[in-house]
């Protein structure tokens, strides 16, 4: 699920490209942006089948070594528990999971040597070795165990990472949020539940999908006024000196100090600067700080500025 910090982020590269693109068609940038988030959930639901795929391709090369004995023997087989994980089948099992993958016609097909890649890596880990030492691995060891390795072995896979950035170039900027949905969603599966059927959702509301489209128009709509602010507060700032992604993400605070009444100012002060930590450097985090404090100060003295609502409680 996406915070409002993932949206204001989608917001601002969206922003930037309008402003690059030299088009006027906001309609149609918006459009884009939507879309770009969207594909956050494609993702998620493409790592969240690798799971499911990675154990399947194991049973195939099971079967597969079956077929080559003349009589079935499990001694003459490699270990079996990864290949029969319960957890796993039981992820295997979402209806609502494979209908979505169906309708977005999104999946490992064609791309075996990923799953090679991935089942190789496991079964030479340490979280492997450990597994299946164990008697009788059950639902809860099983759904653990698969846990950890989609944290410490898919998730931060380099080959993986490669691969996802020649399909998308957004993806590897999105995959920390989705692969934080993907490890949530394990961990809300349960032997005995059968609420396990939904998947998480990218908005928590609608109220989040709609504050991304509002917040990109107005921060592109009232983008001349709130230069001049900025420009107005600031003795000395010289606009061809700014960074663009710098001042984008100051008209960003702008329009939510003045059109977001109920998002406290402090929250959107920190809430930029976090964001700076990823797209700018260290001196330009200090210098948005300098500006949306002092243009929160003298706009709020100025009676500018009027908040209320839930989110100041």
């Amino acid at each position: 699920m996406l915070t409002r910090r993932h949206i204001r982020a989608k917001v601002m590269q969206s922003v930037y490209a309008f402003v690059q693109s030299g088009n006027d068609r906001i309609d149609i940038e918006q459009k884009n942006m939507l879309k770009s988030i969207d594909d956050i959930f494609d993702l998620y639901l493409l790592l969240l089948d690798l799971v499911v795929e990675v154990v399947d391709w194991d049973n195939n090369l099971l079967d597969k070594r079956k077929s080559r004995l003349s009589r079935p023997d499990d001694e003459l087989l490699p270990n079996q528990k990864f290949a029969s994980n319960k957890f796993v089948a039981k992820l295997a099992a979402n209806t609502v999971l494979q209908q979505y993958l169906e309708d977005r016609r999104i999946g490992w097909k064609n791309h075996d040597e990923y799953l090679q890649i991935l089942l190789k890596e496991i079964k030479e880990s340490d979280l492997y070795a450990k597994h299946i030492a164990k008697d009788s691995p059950r639902f809860k060891s099983d759904k653990n165990f698969i846990i950890d390795v989609y944290r410490e072995i898919i998730a931060p896979n380099e080959k993986l990472h490669e691969f996802l950035e020649s399909e998308s170039l957004s993806w590897i900027a999105d995959l920390a949020v989705a692969n934080s949905m993907v490890v949530k969603s394990l961990t809300l599966i349960f032997e005995d539940s059968e609420d396990d059927q939904h998947l998480m959702s990218l908005y928590k509301d609608n109220e989040d999908k709609q504050f991304a489209i509002d917040l990109f128009n107005k921060t592109i709509l009232n983008s001349d006024k709130s230069k001049k602010l900025i420009s107005d507060k600031t003795p000395g700032w010289d606009a061809d000196r700014i960074a663009q992604l710098d001042l984008i993400l100051m008209e960003m605070g702008v329009s939510e100090f003045l059109y977001f009444p109920s998002i406290p100012t402090k929250v959107t002060i920190n809430e930029y600067l976090e964001i700076s930590k990823d797209f700018s450097t260290p001196k330009s985090r200090v210098f948005i700080n300098g500006v949306l404090d002092k243009l929160w100060r003298d706009l709020d003295a100025e009676g500018v500025i009027n908040k209320s609502g839930r989110g100041l409680v």
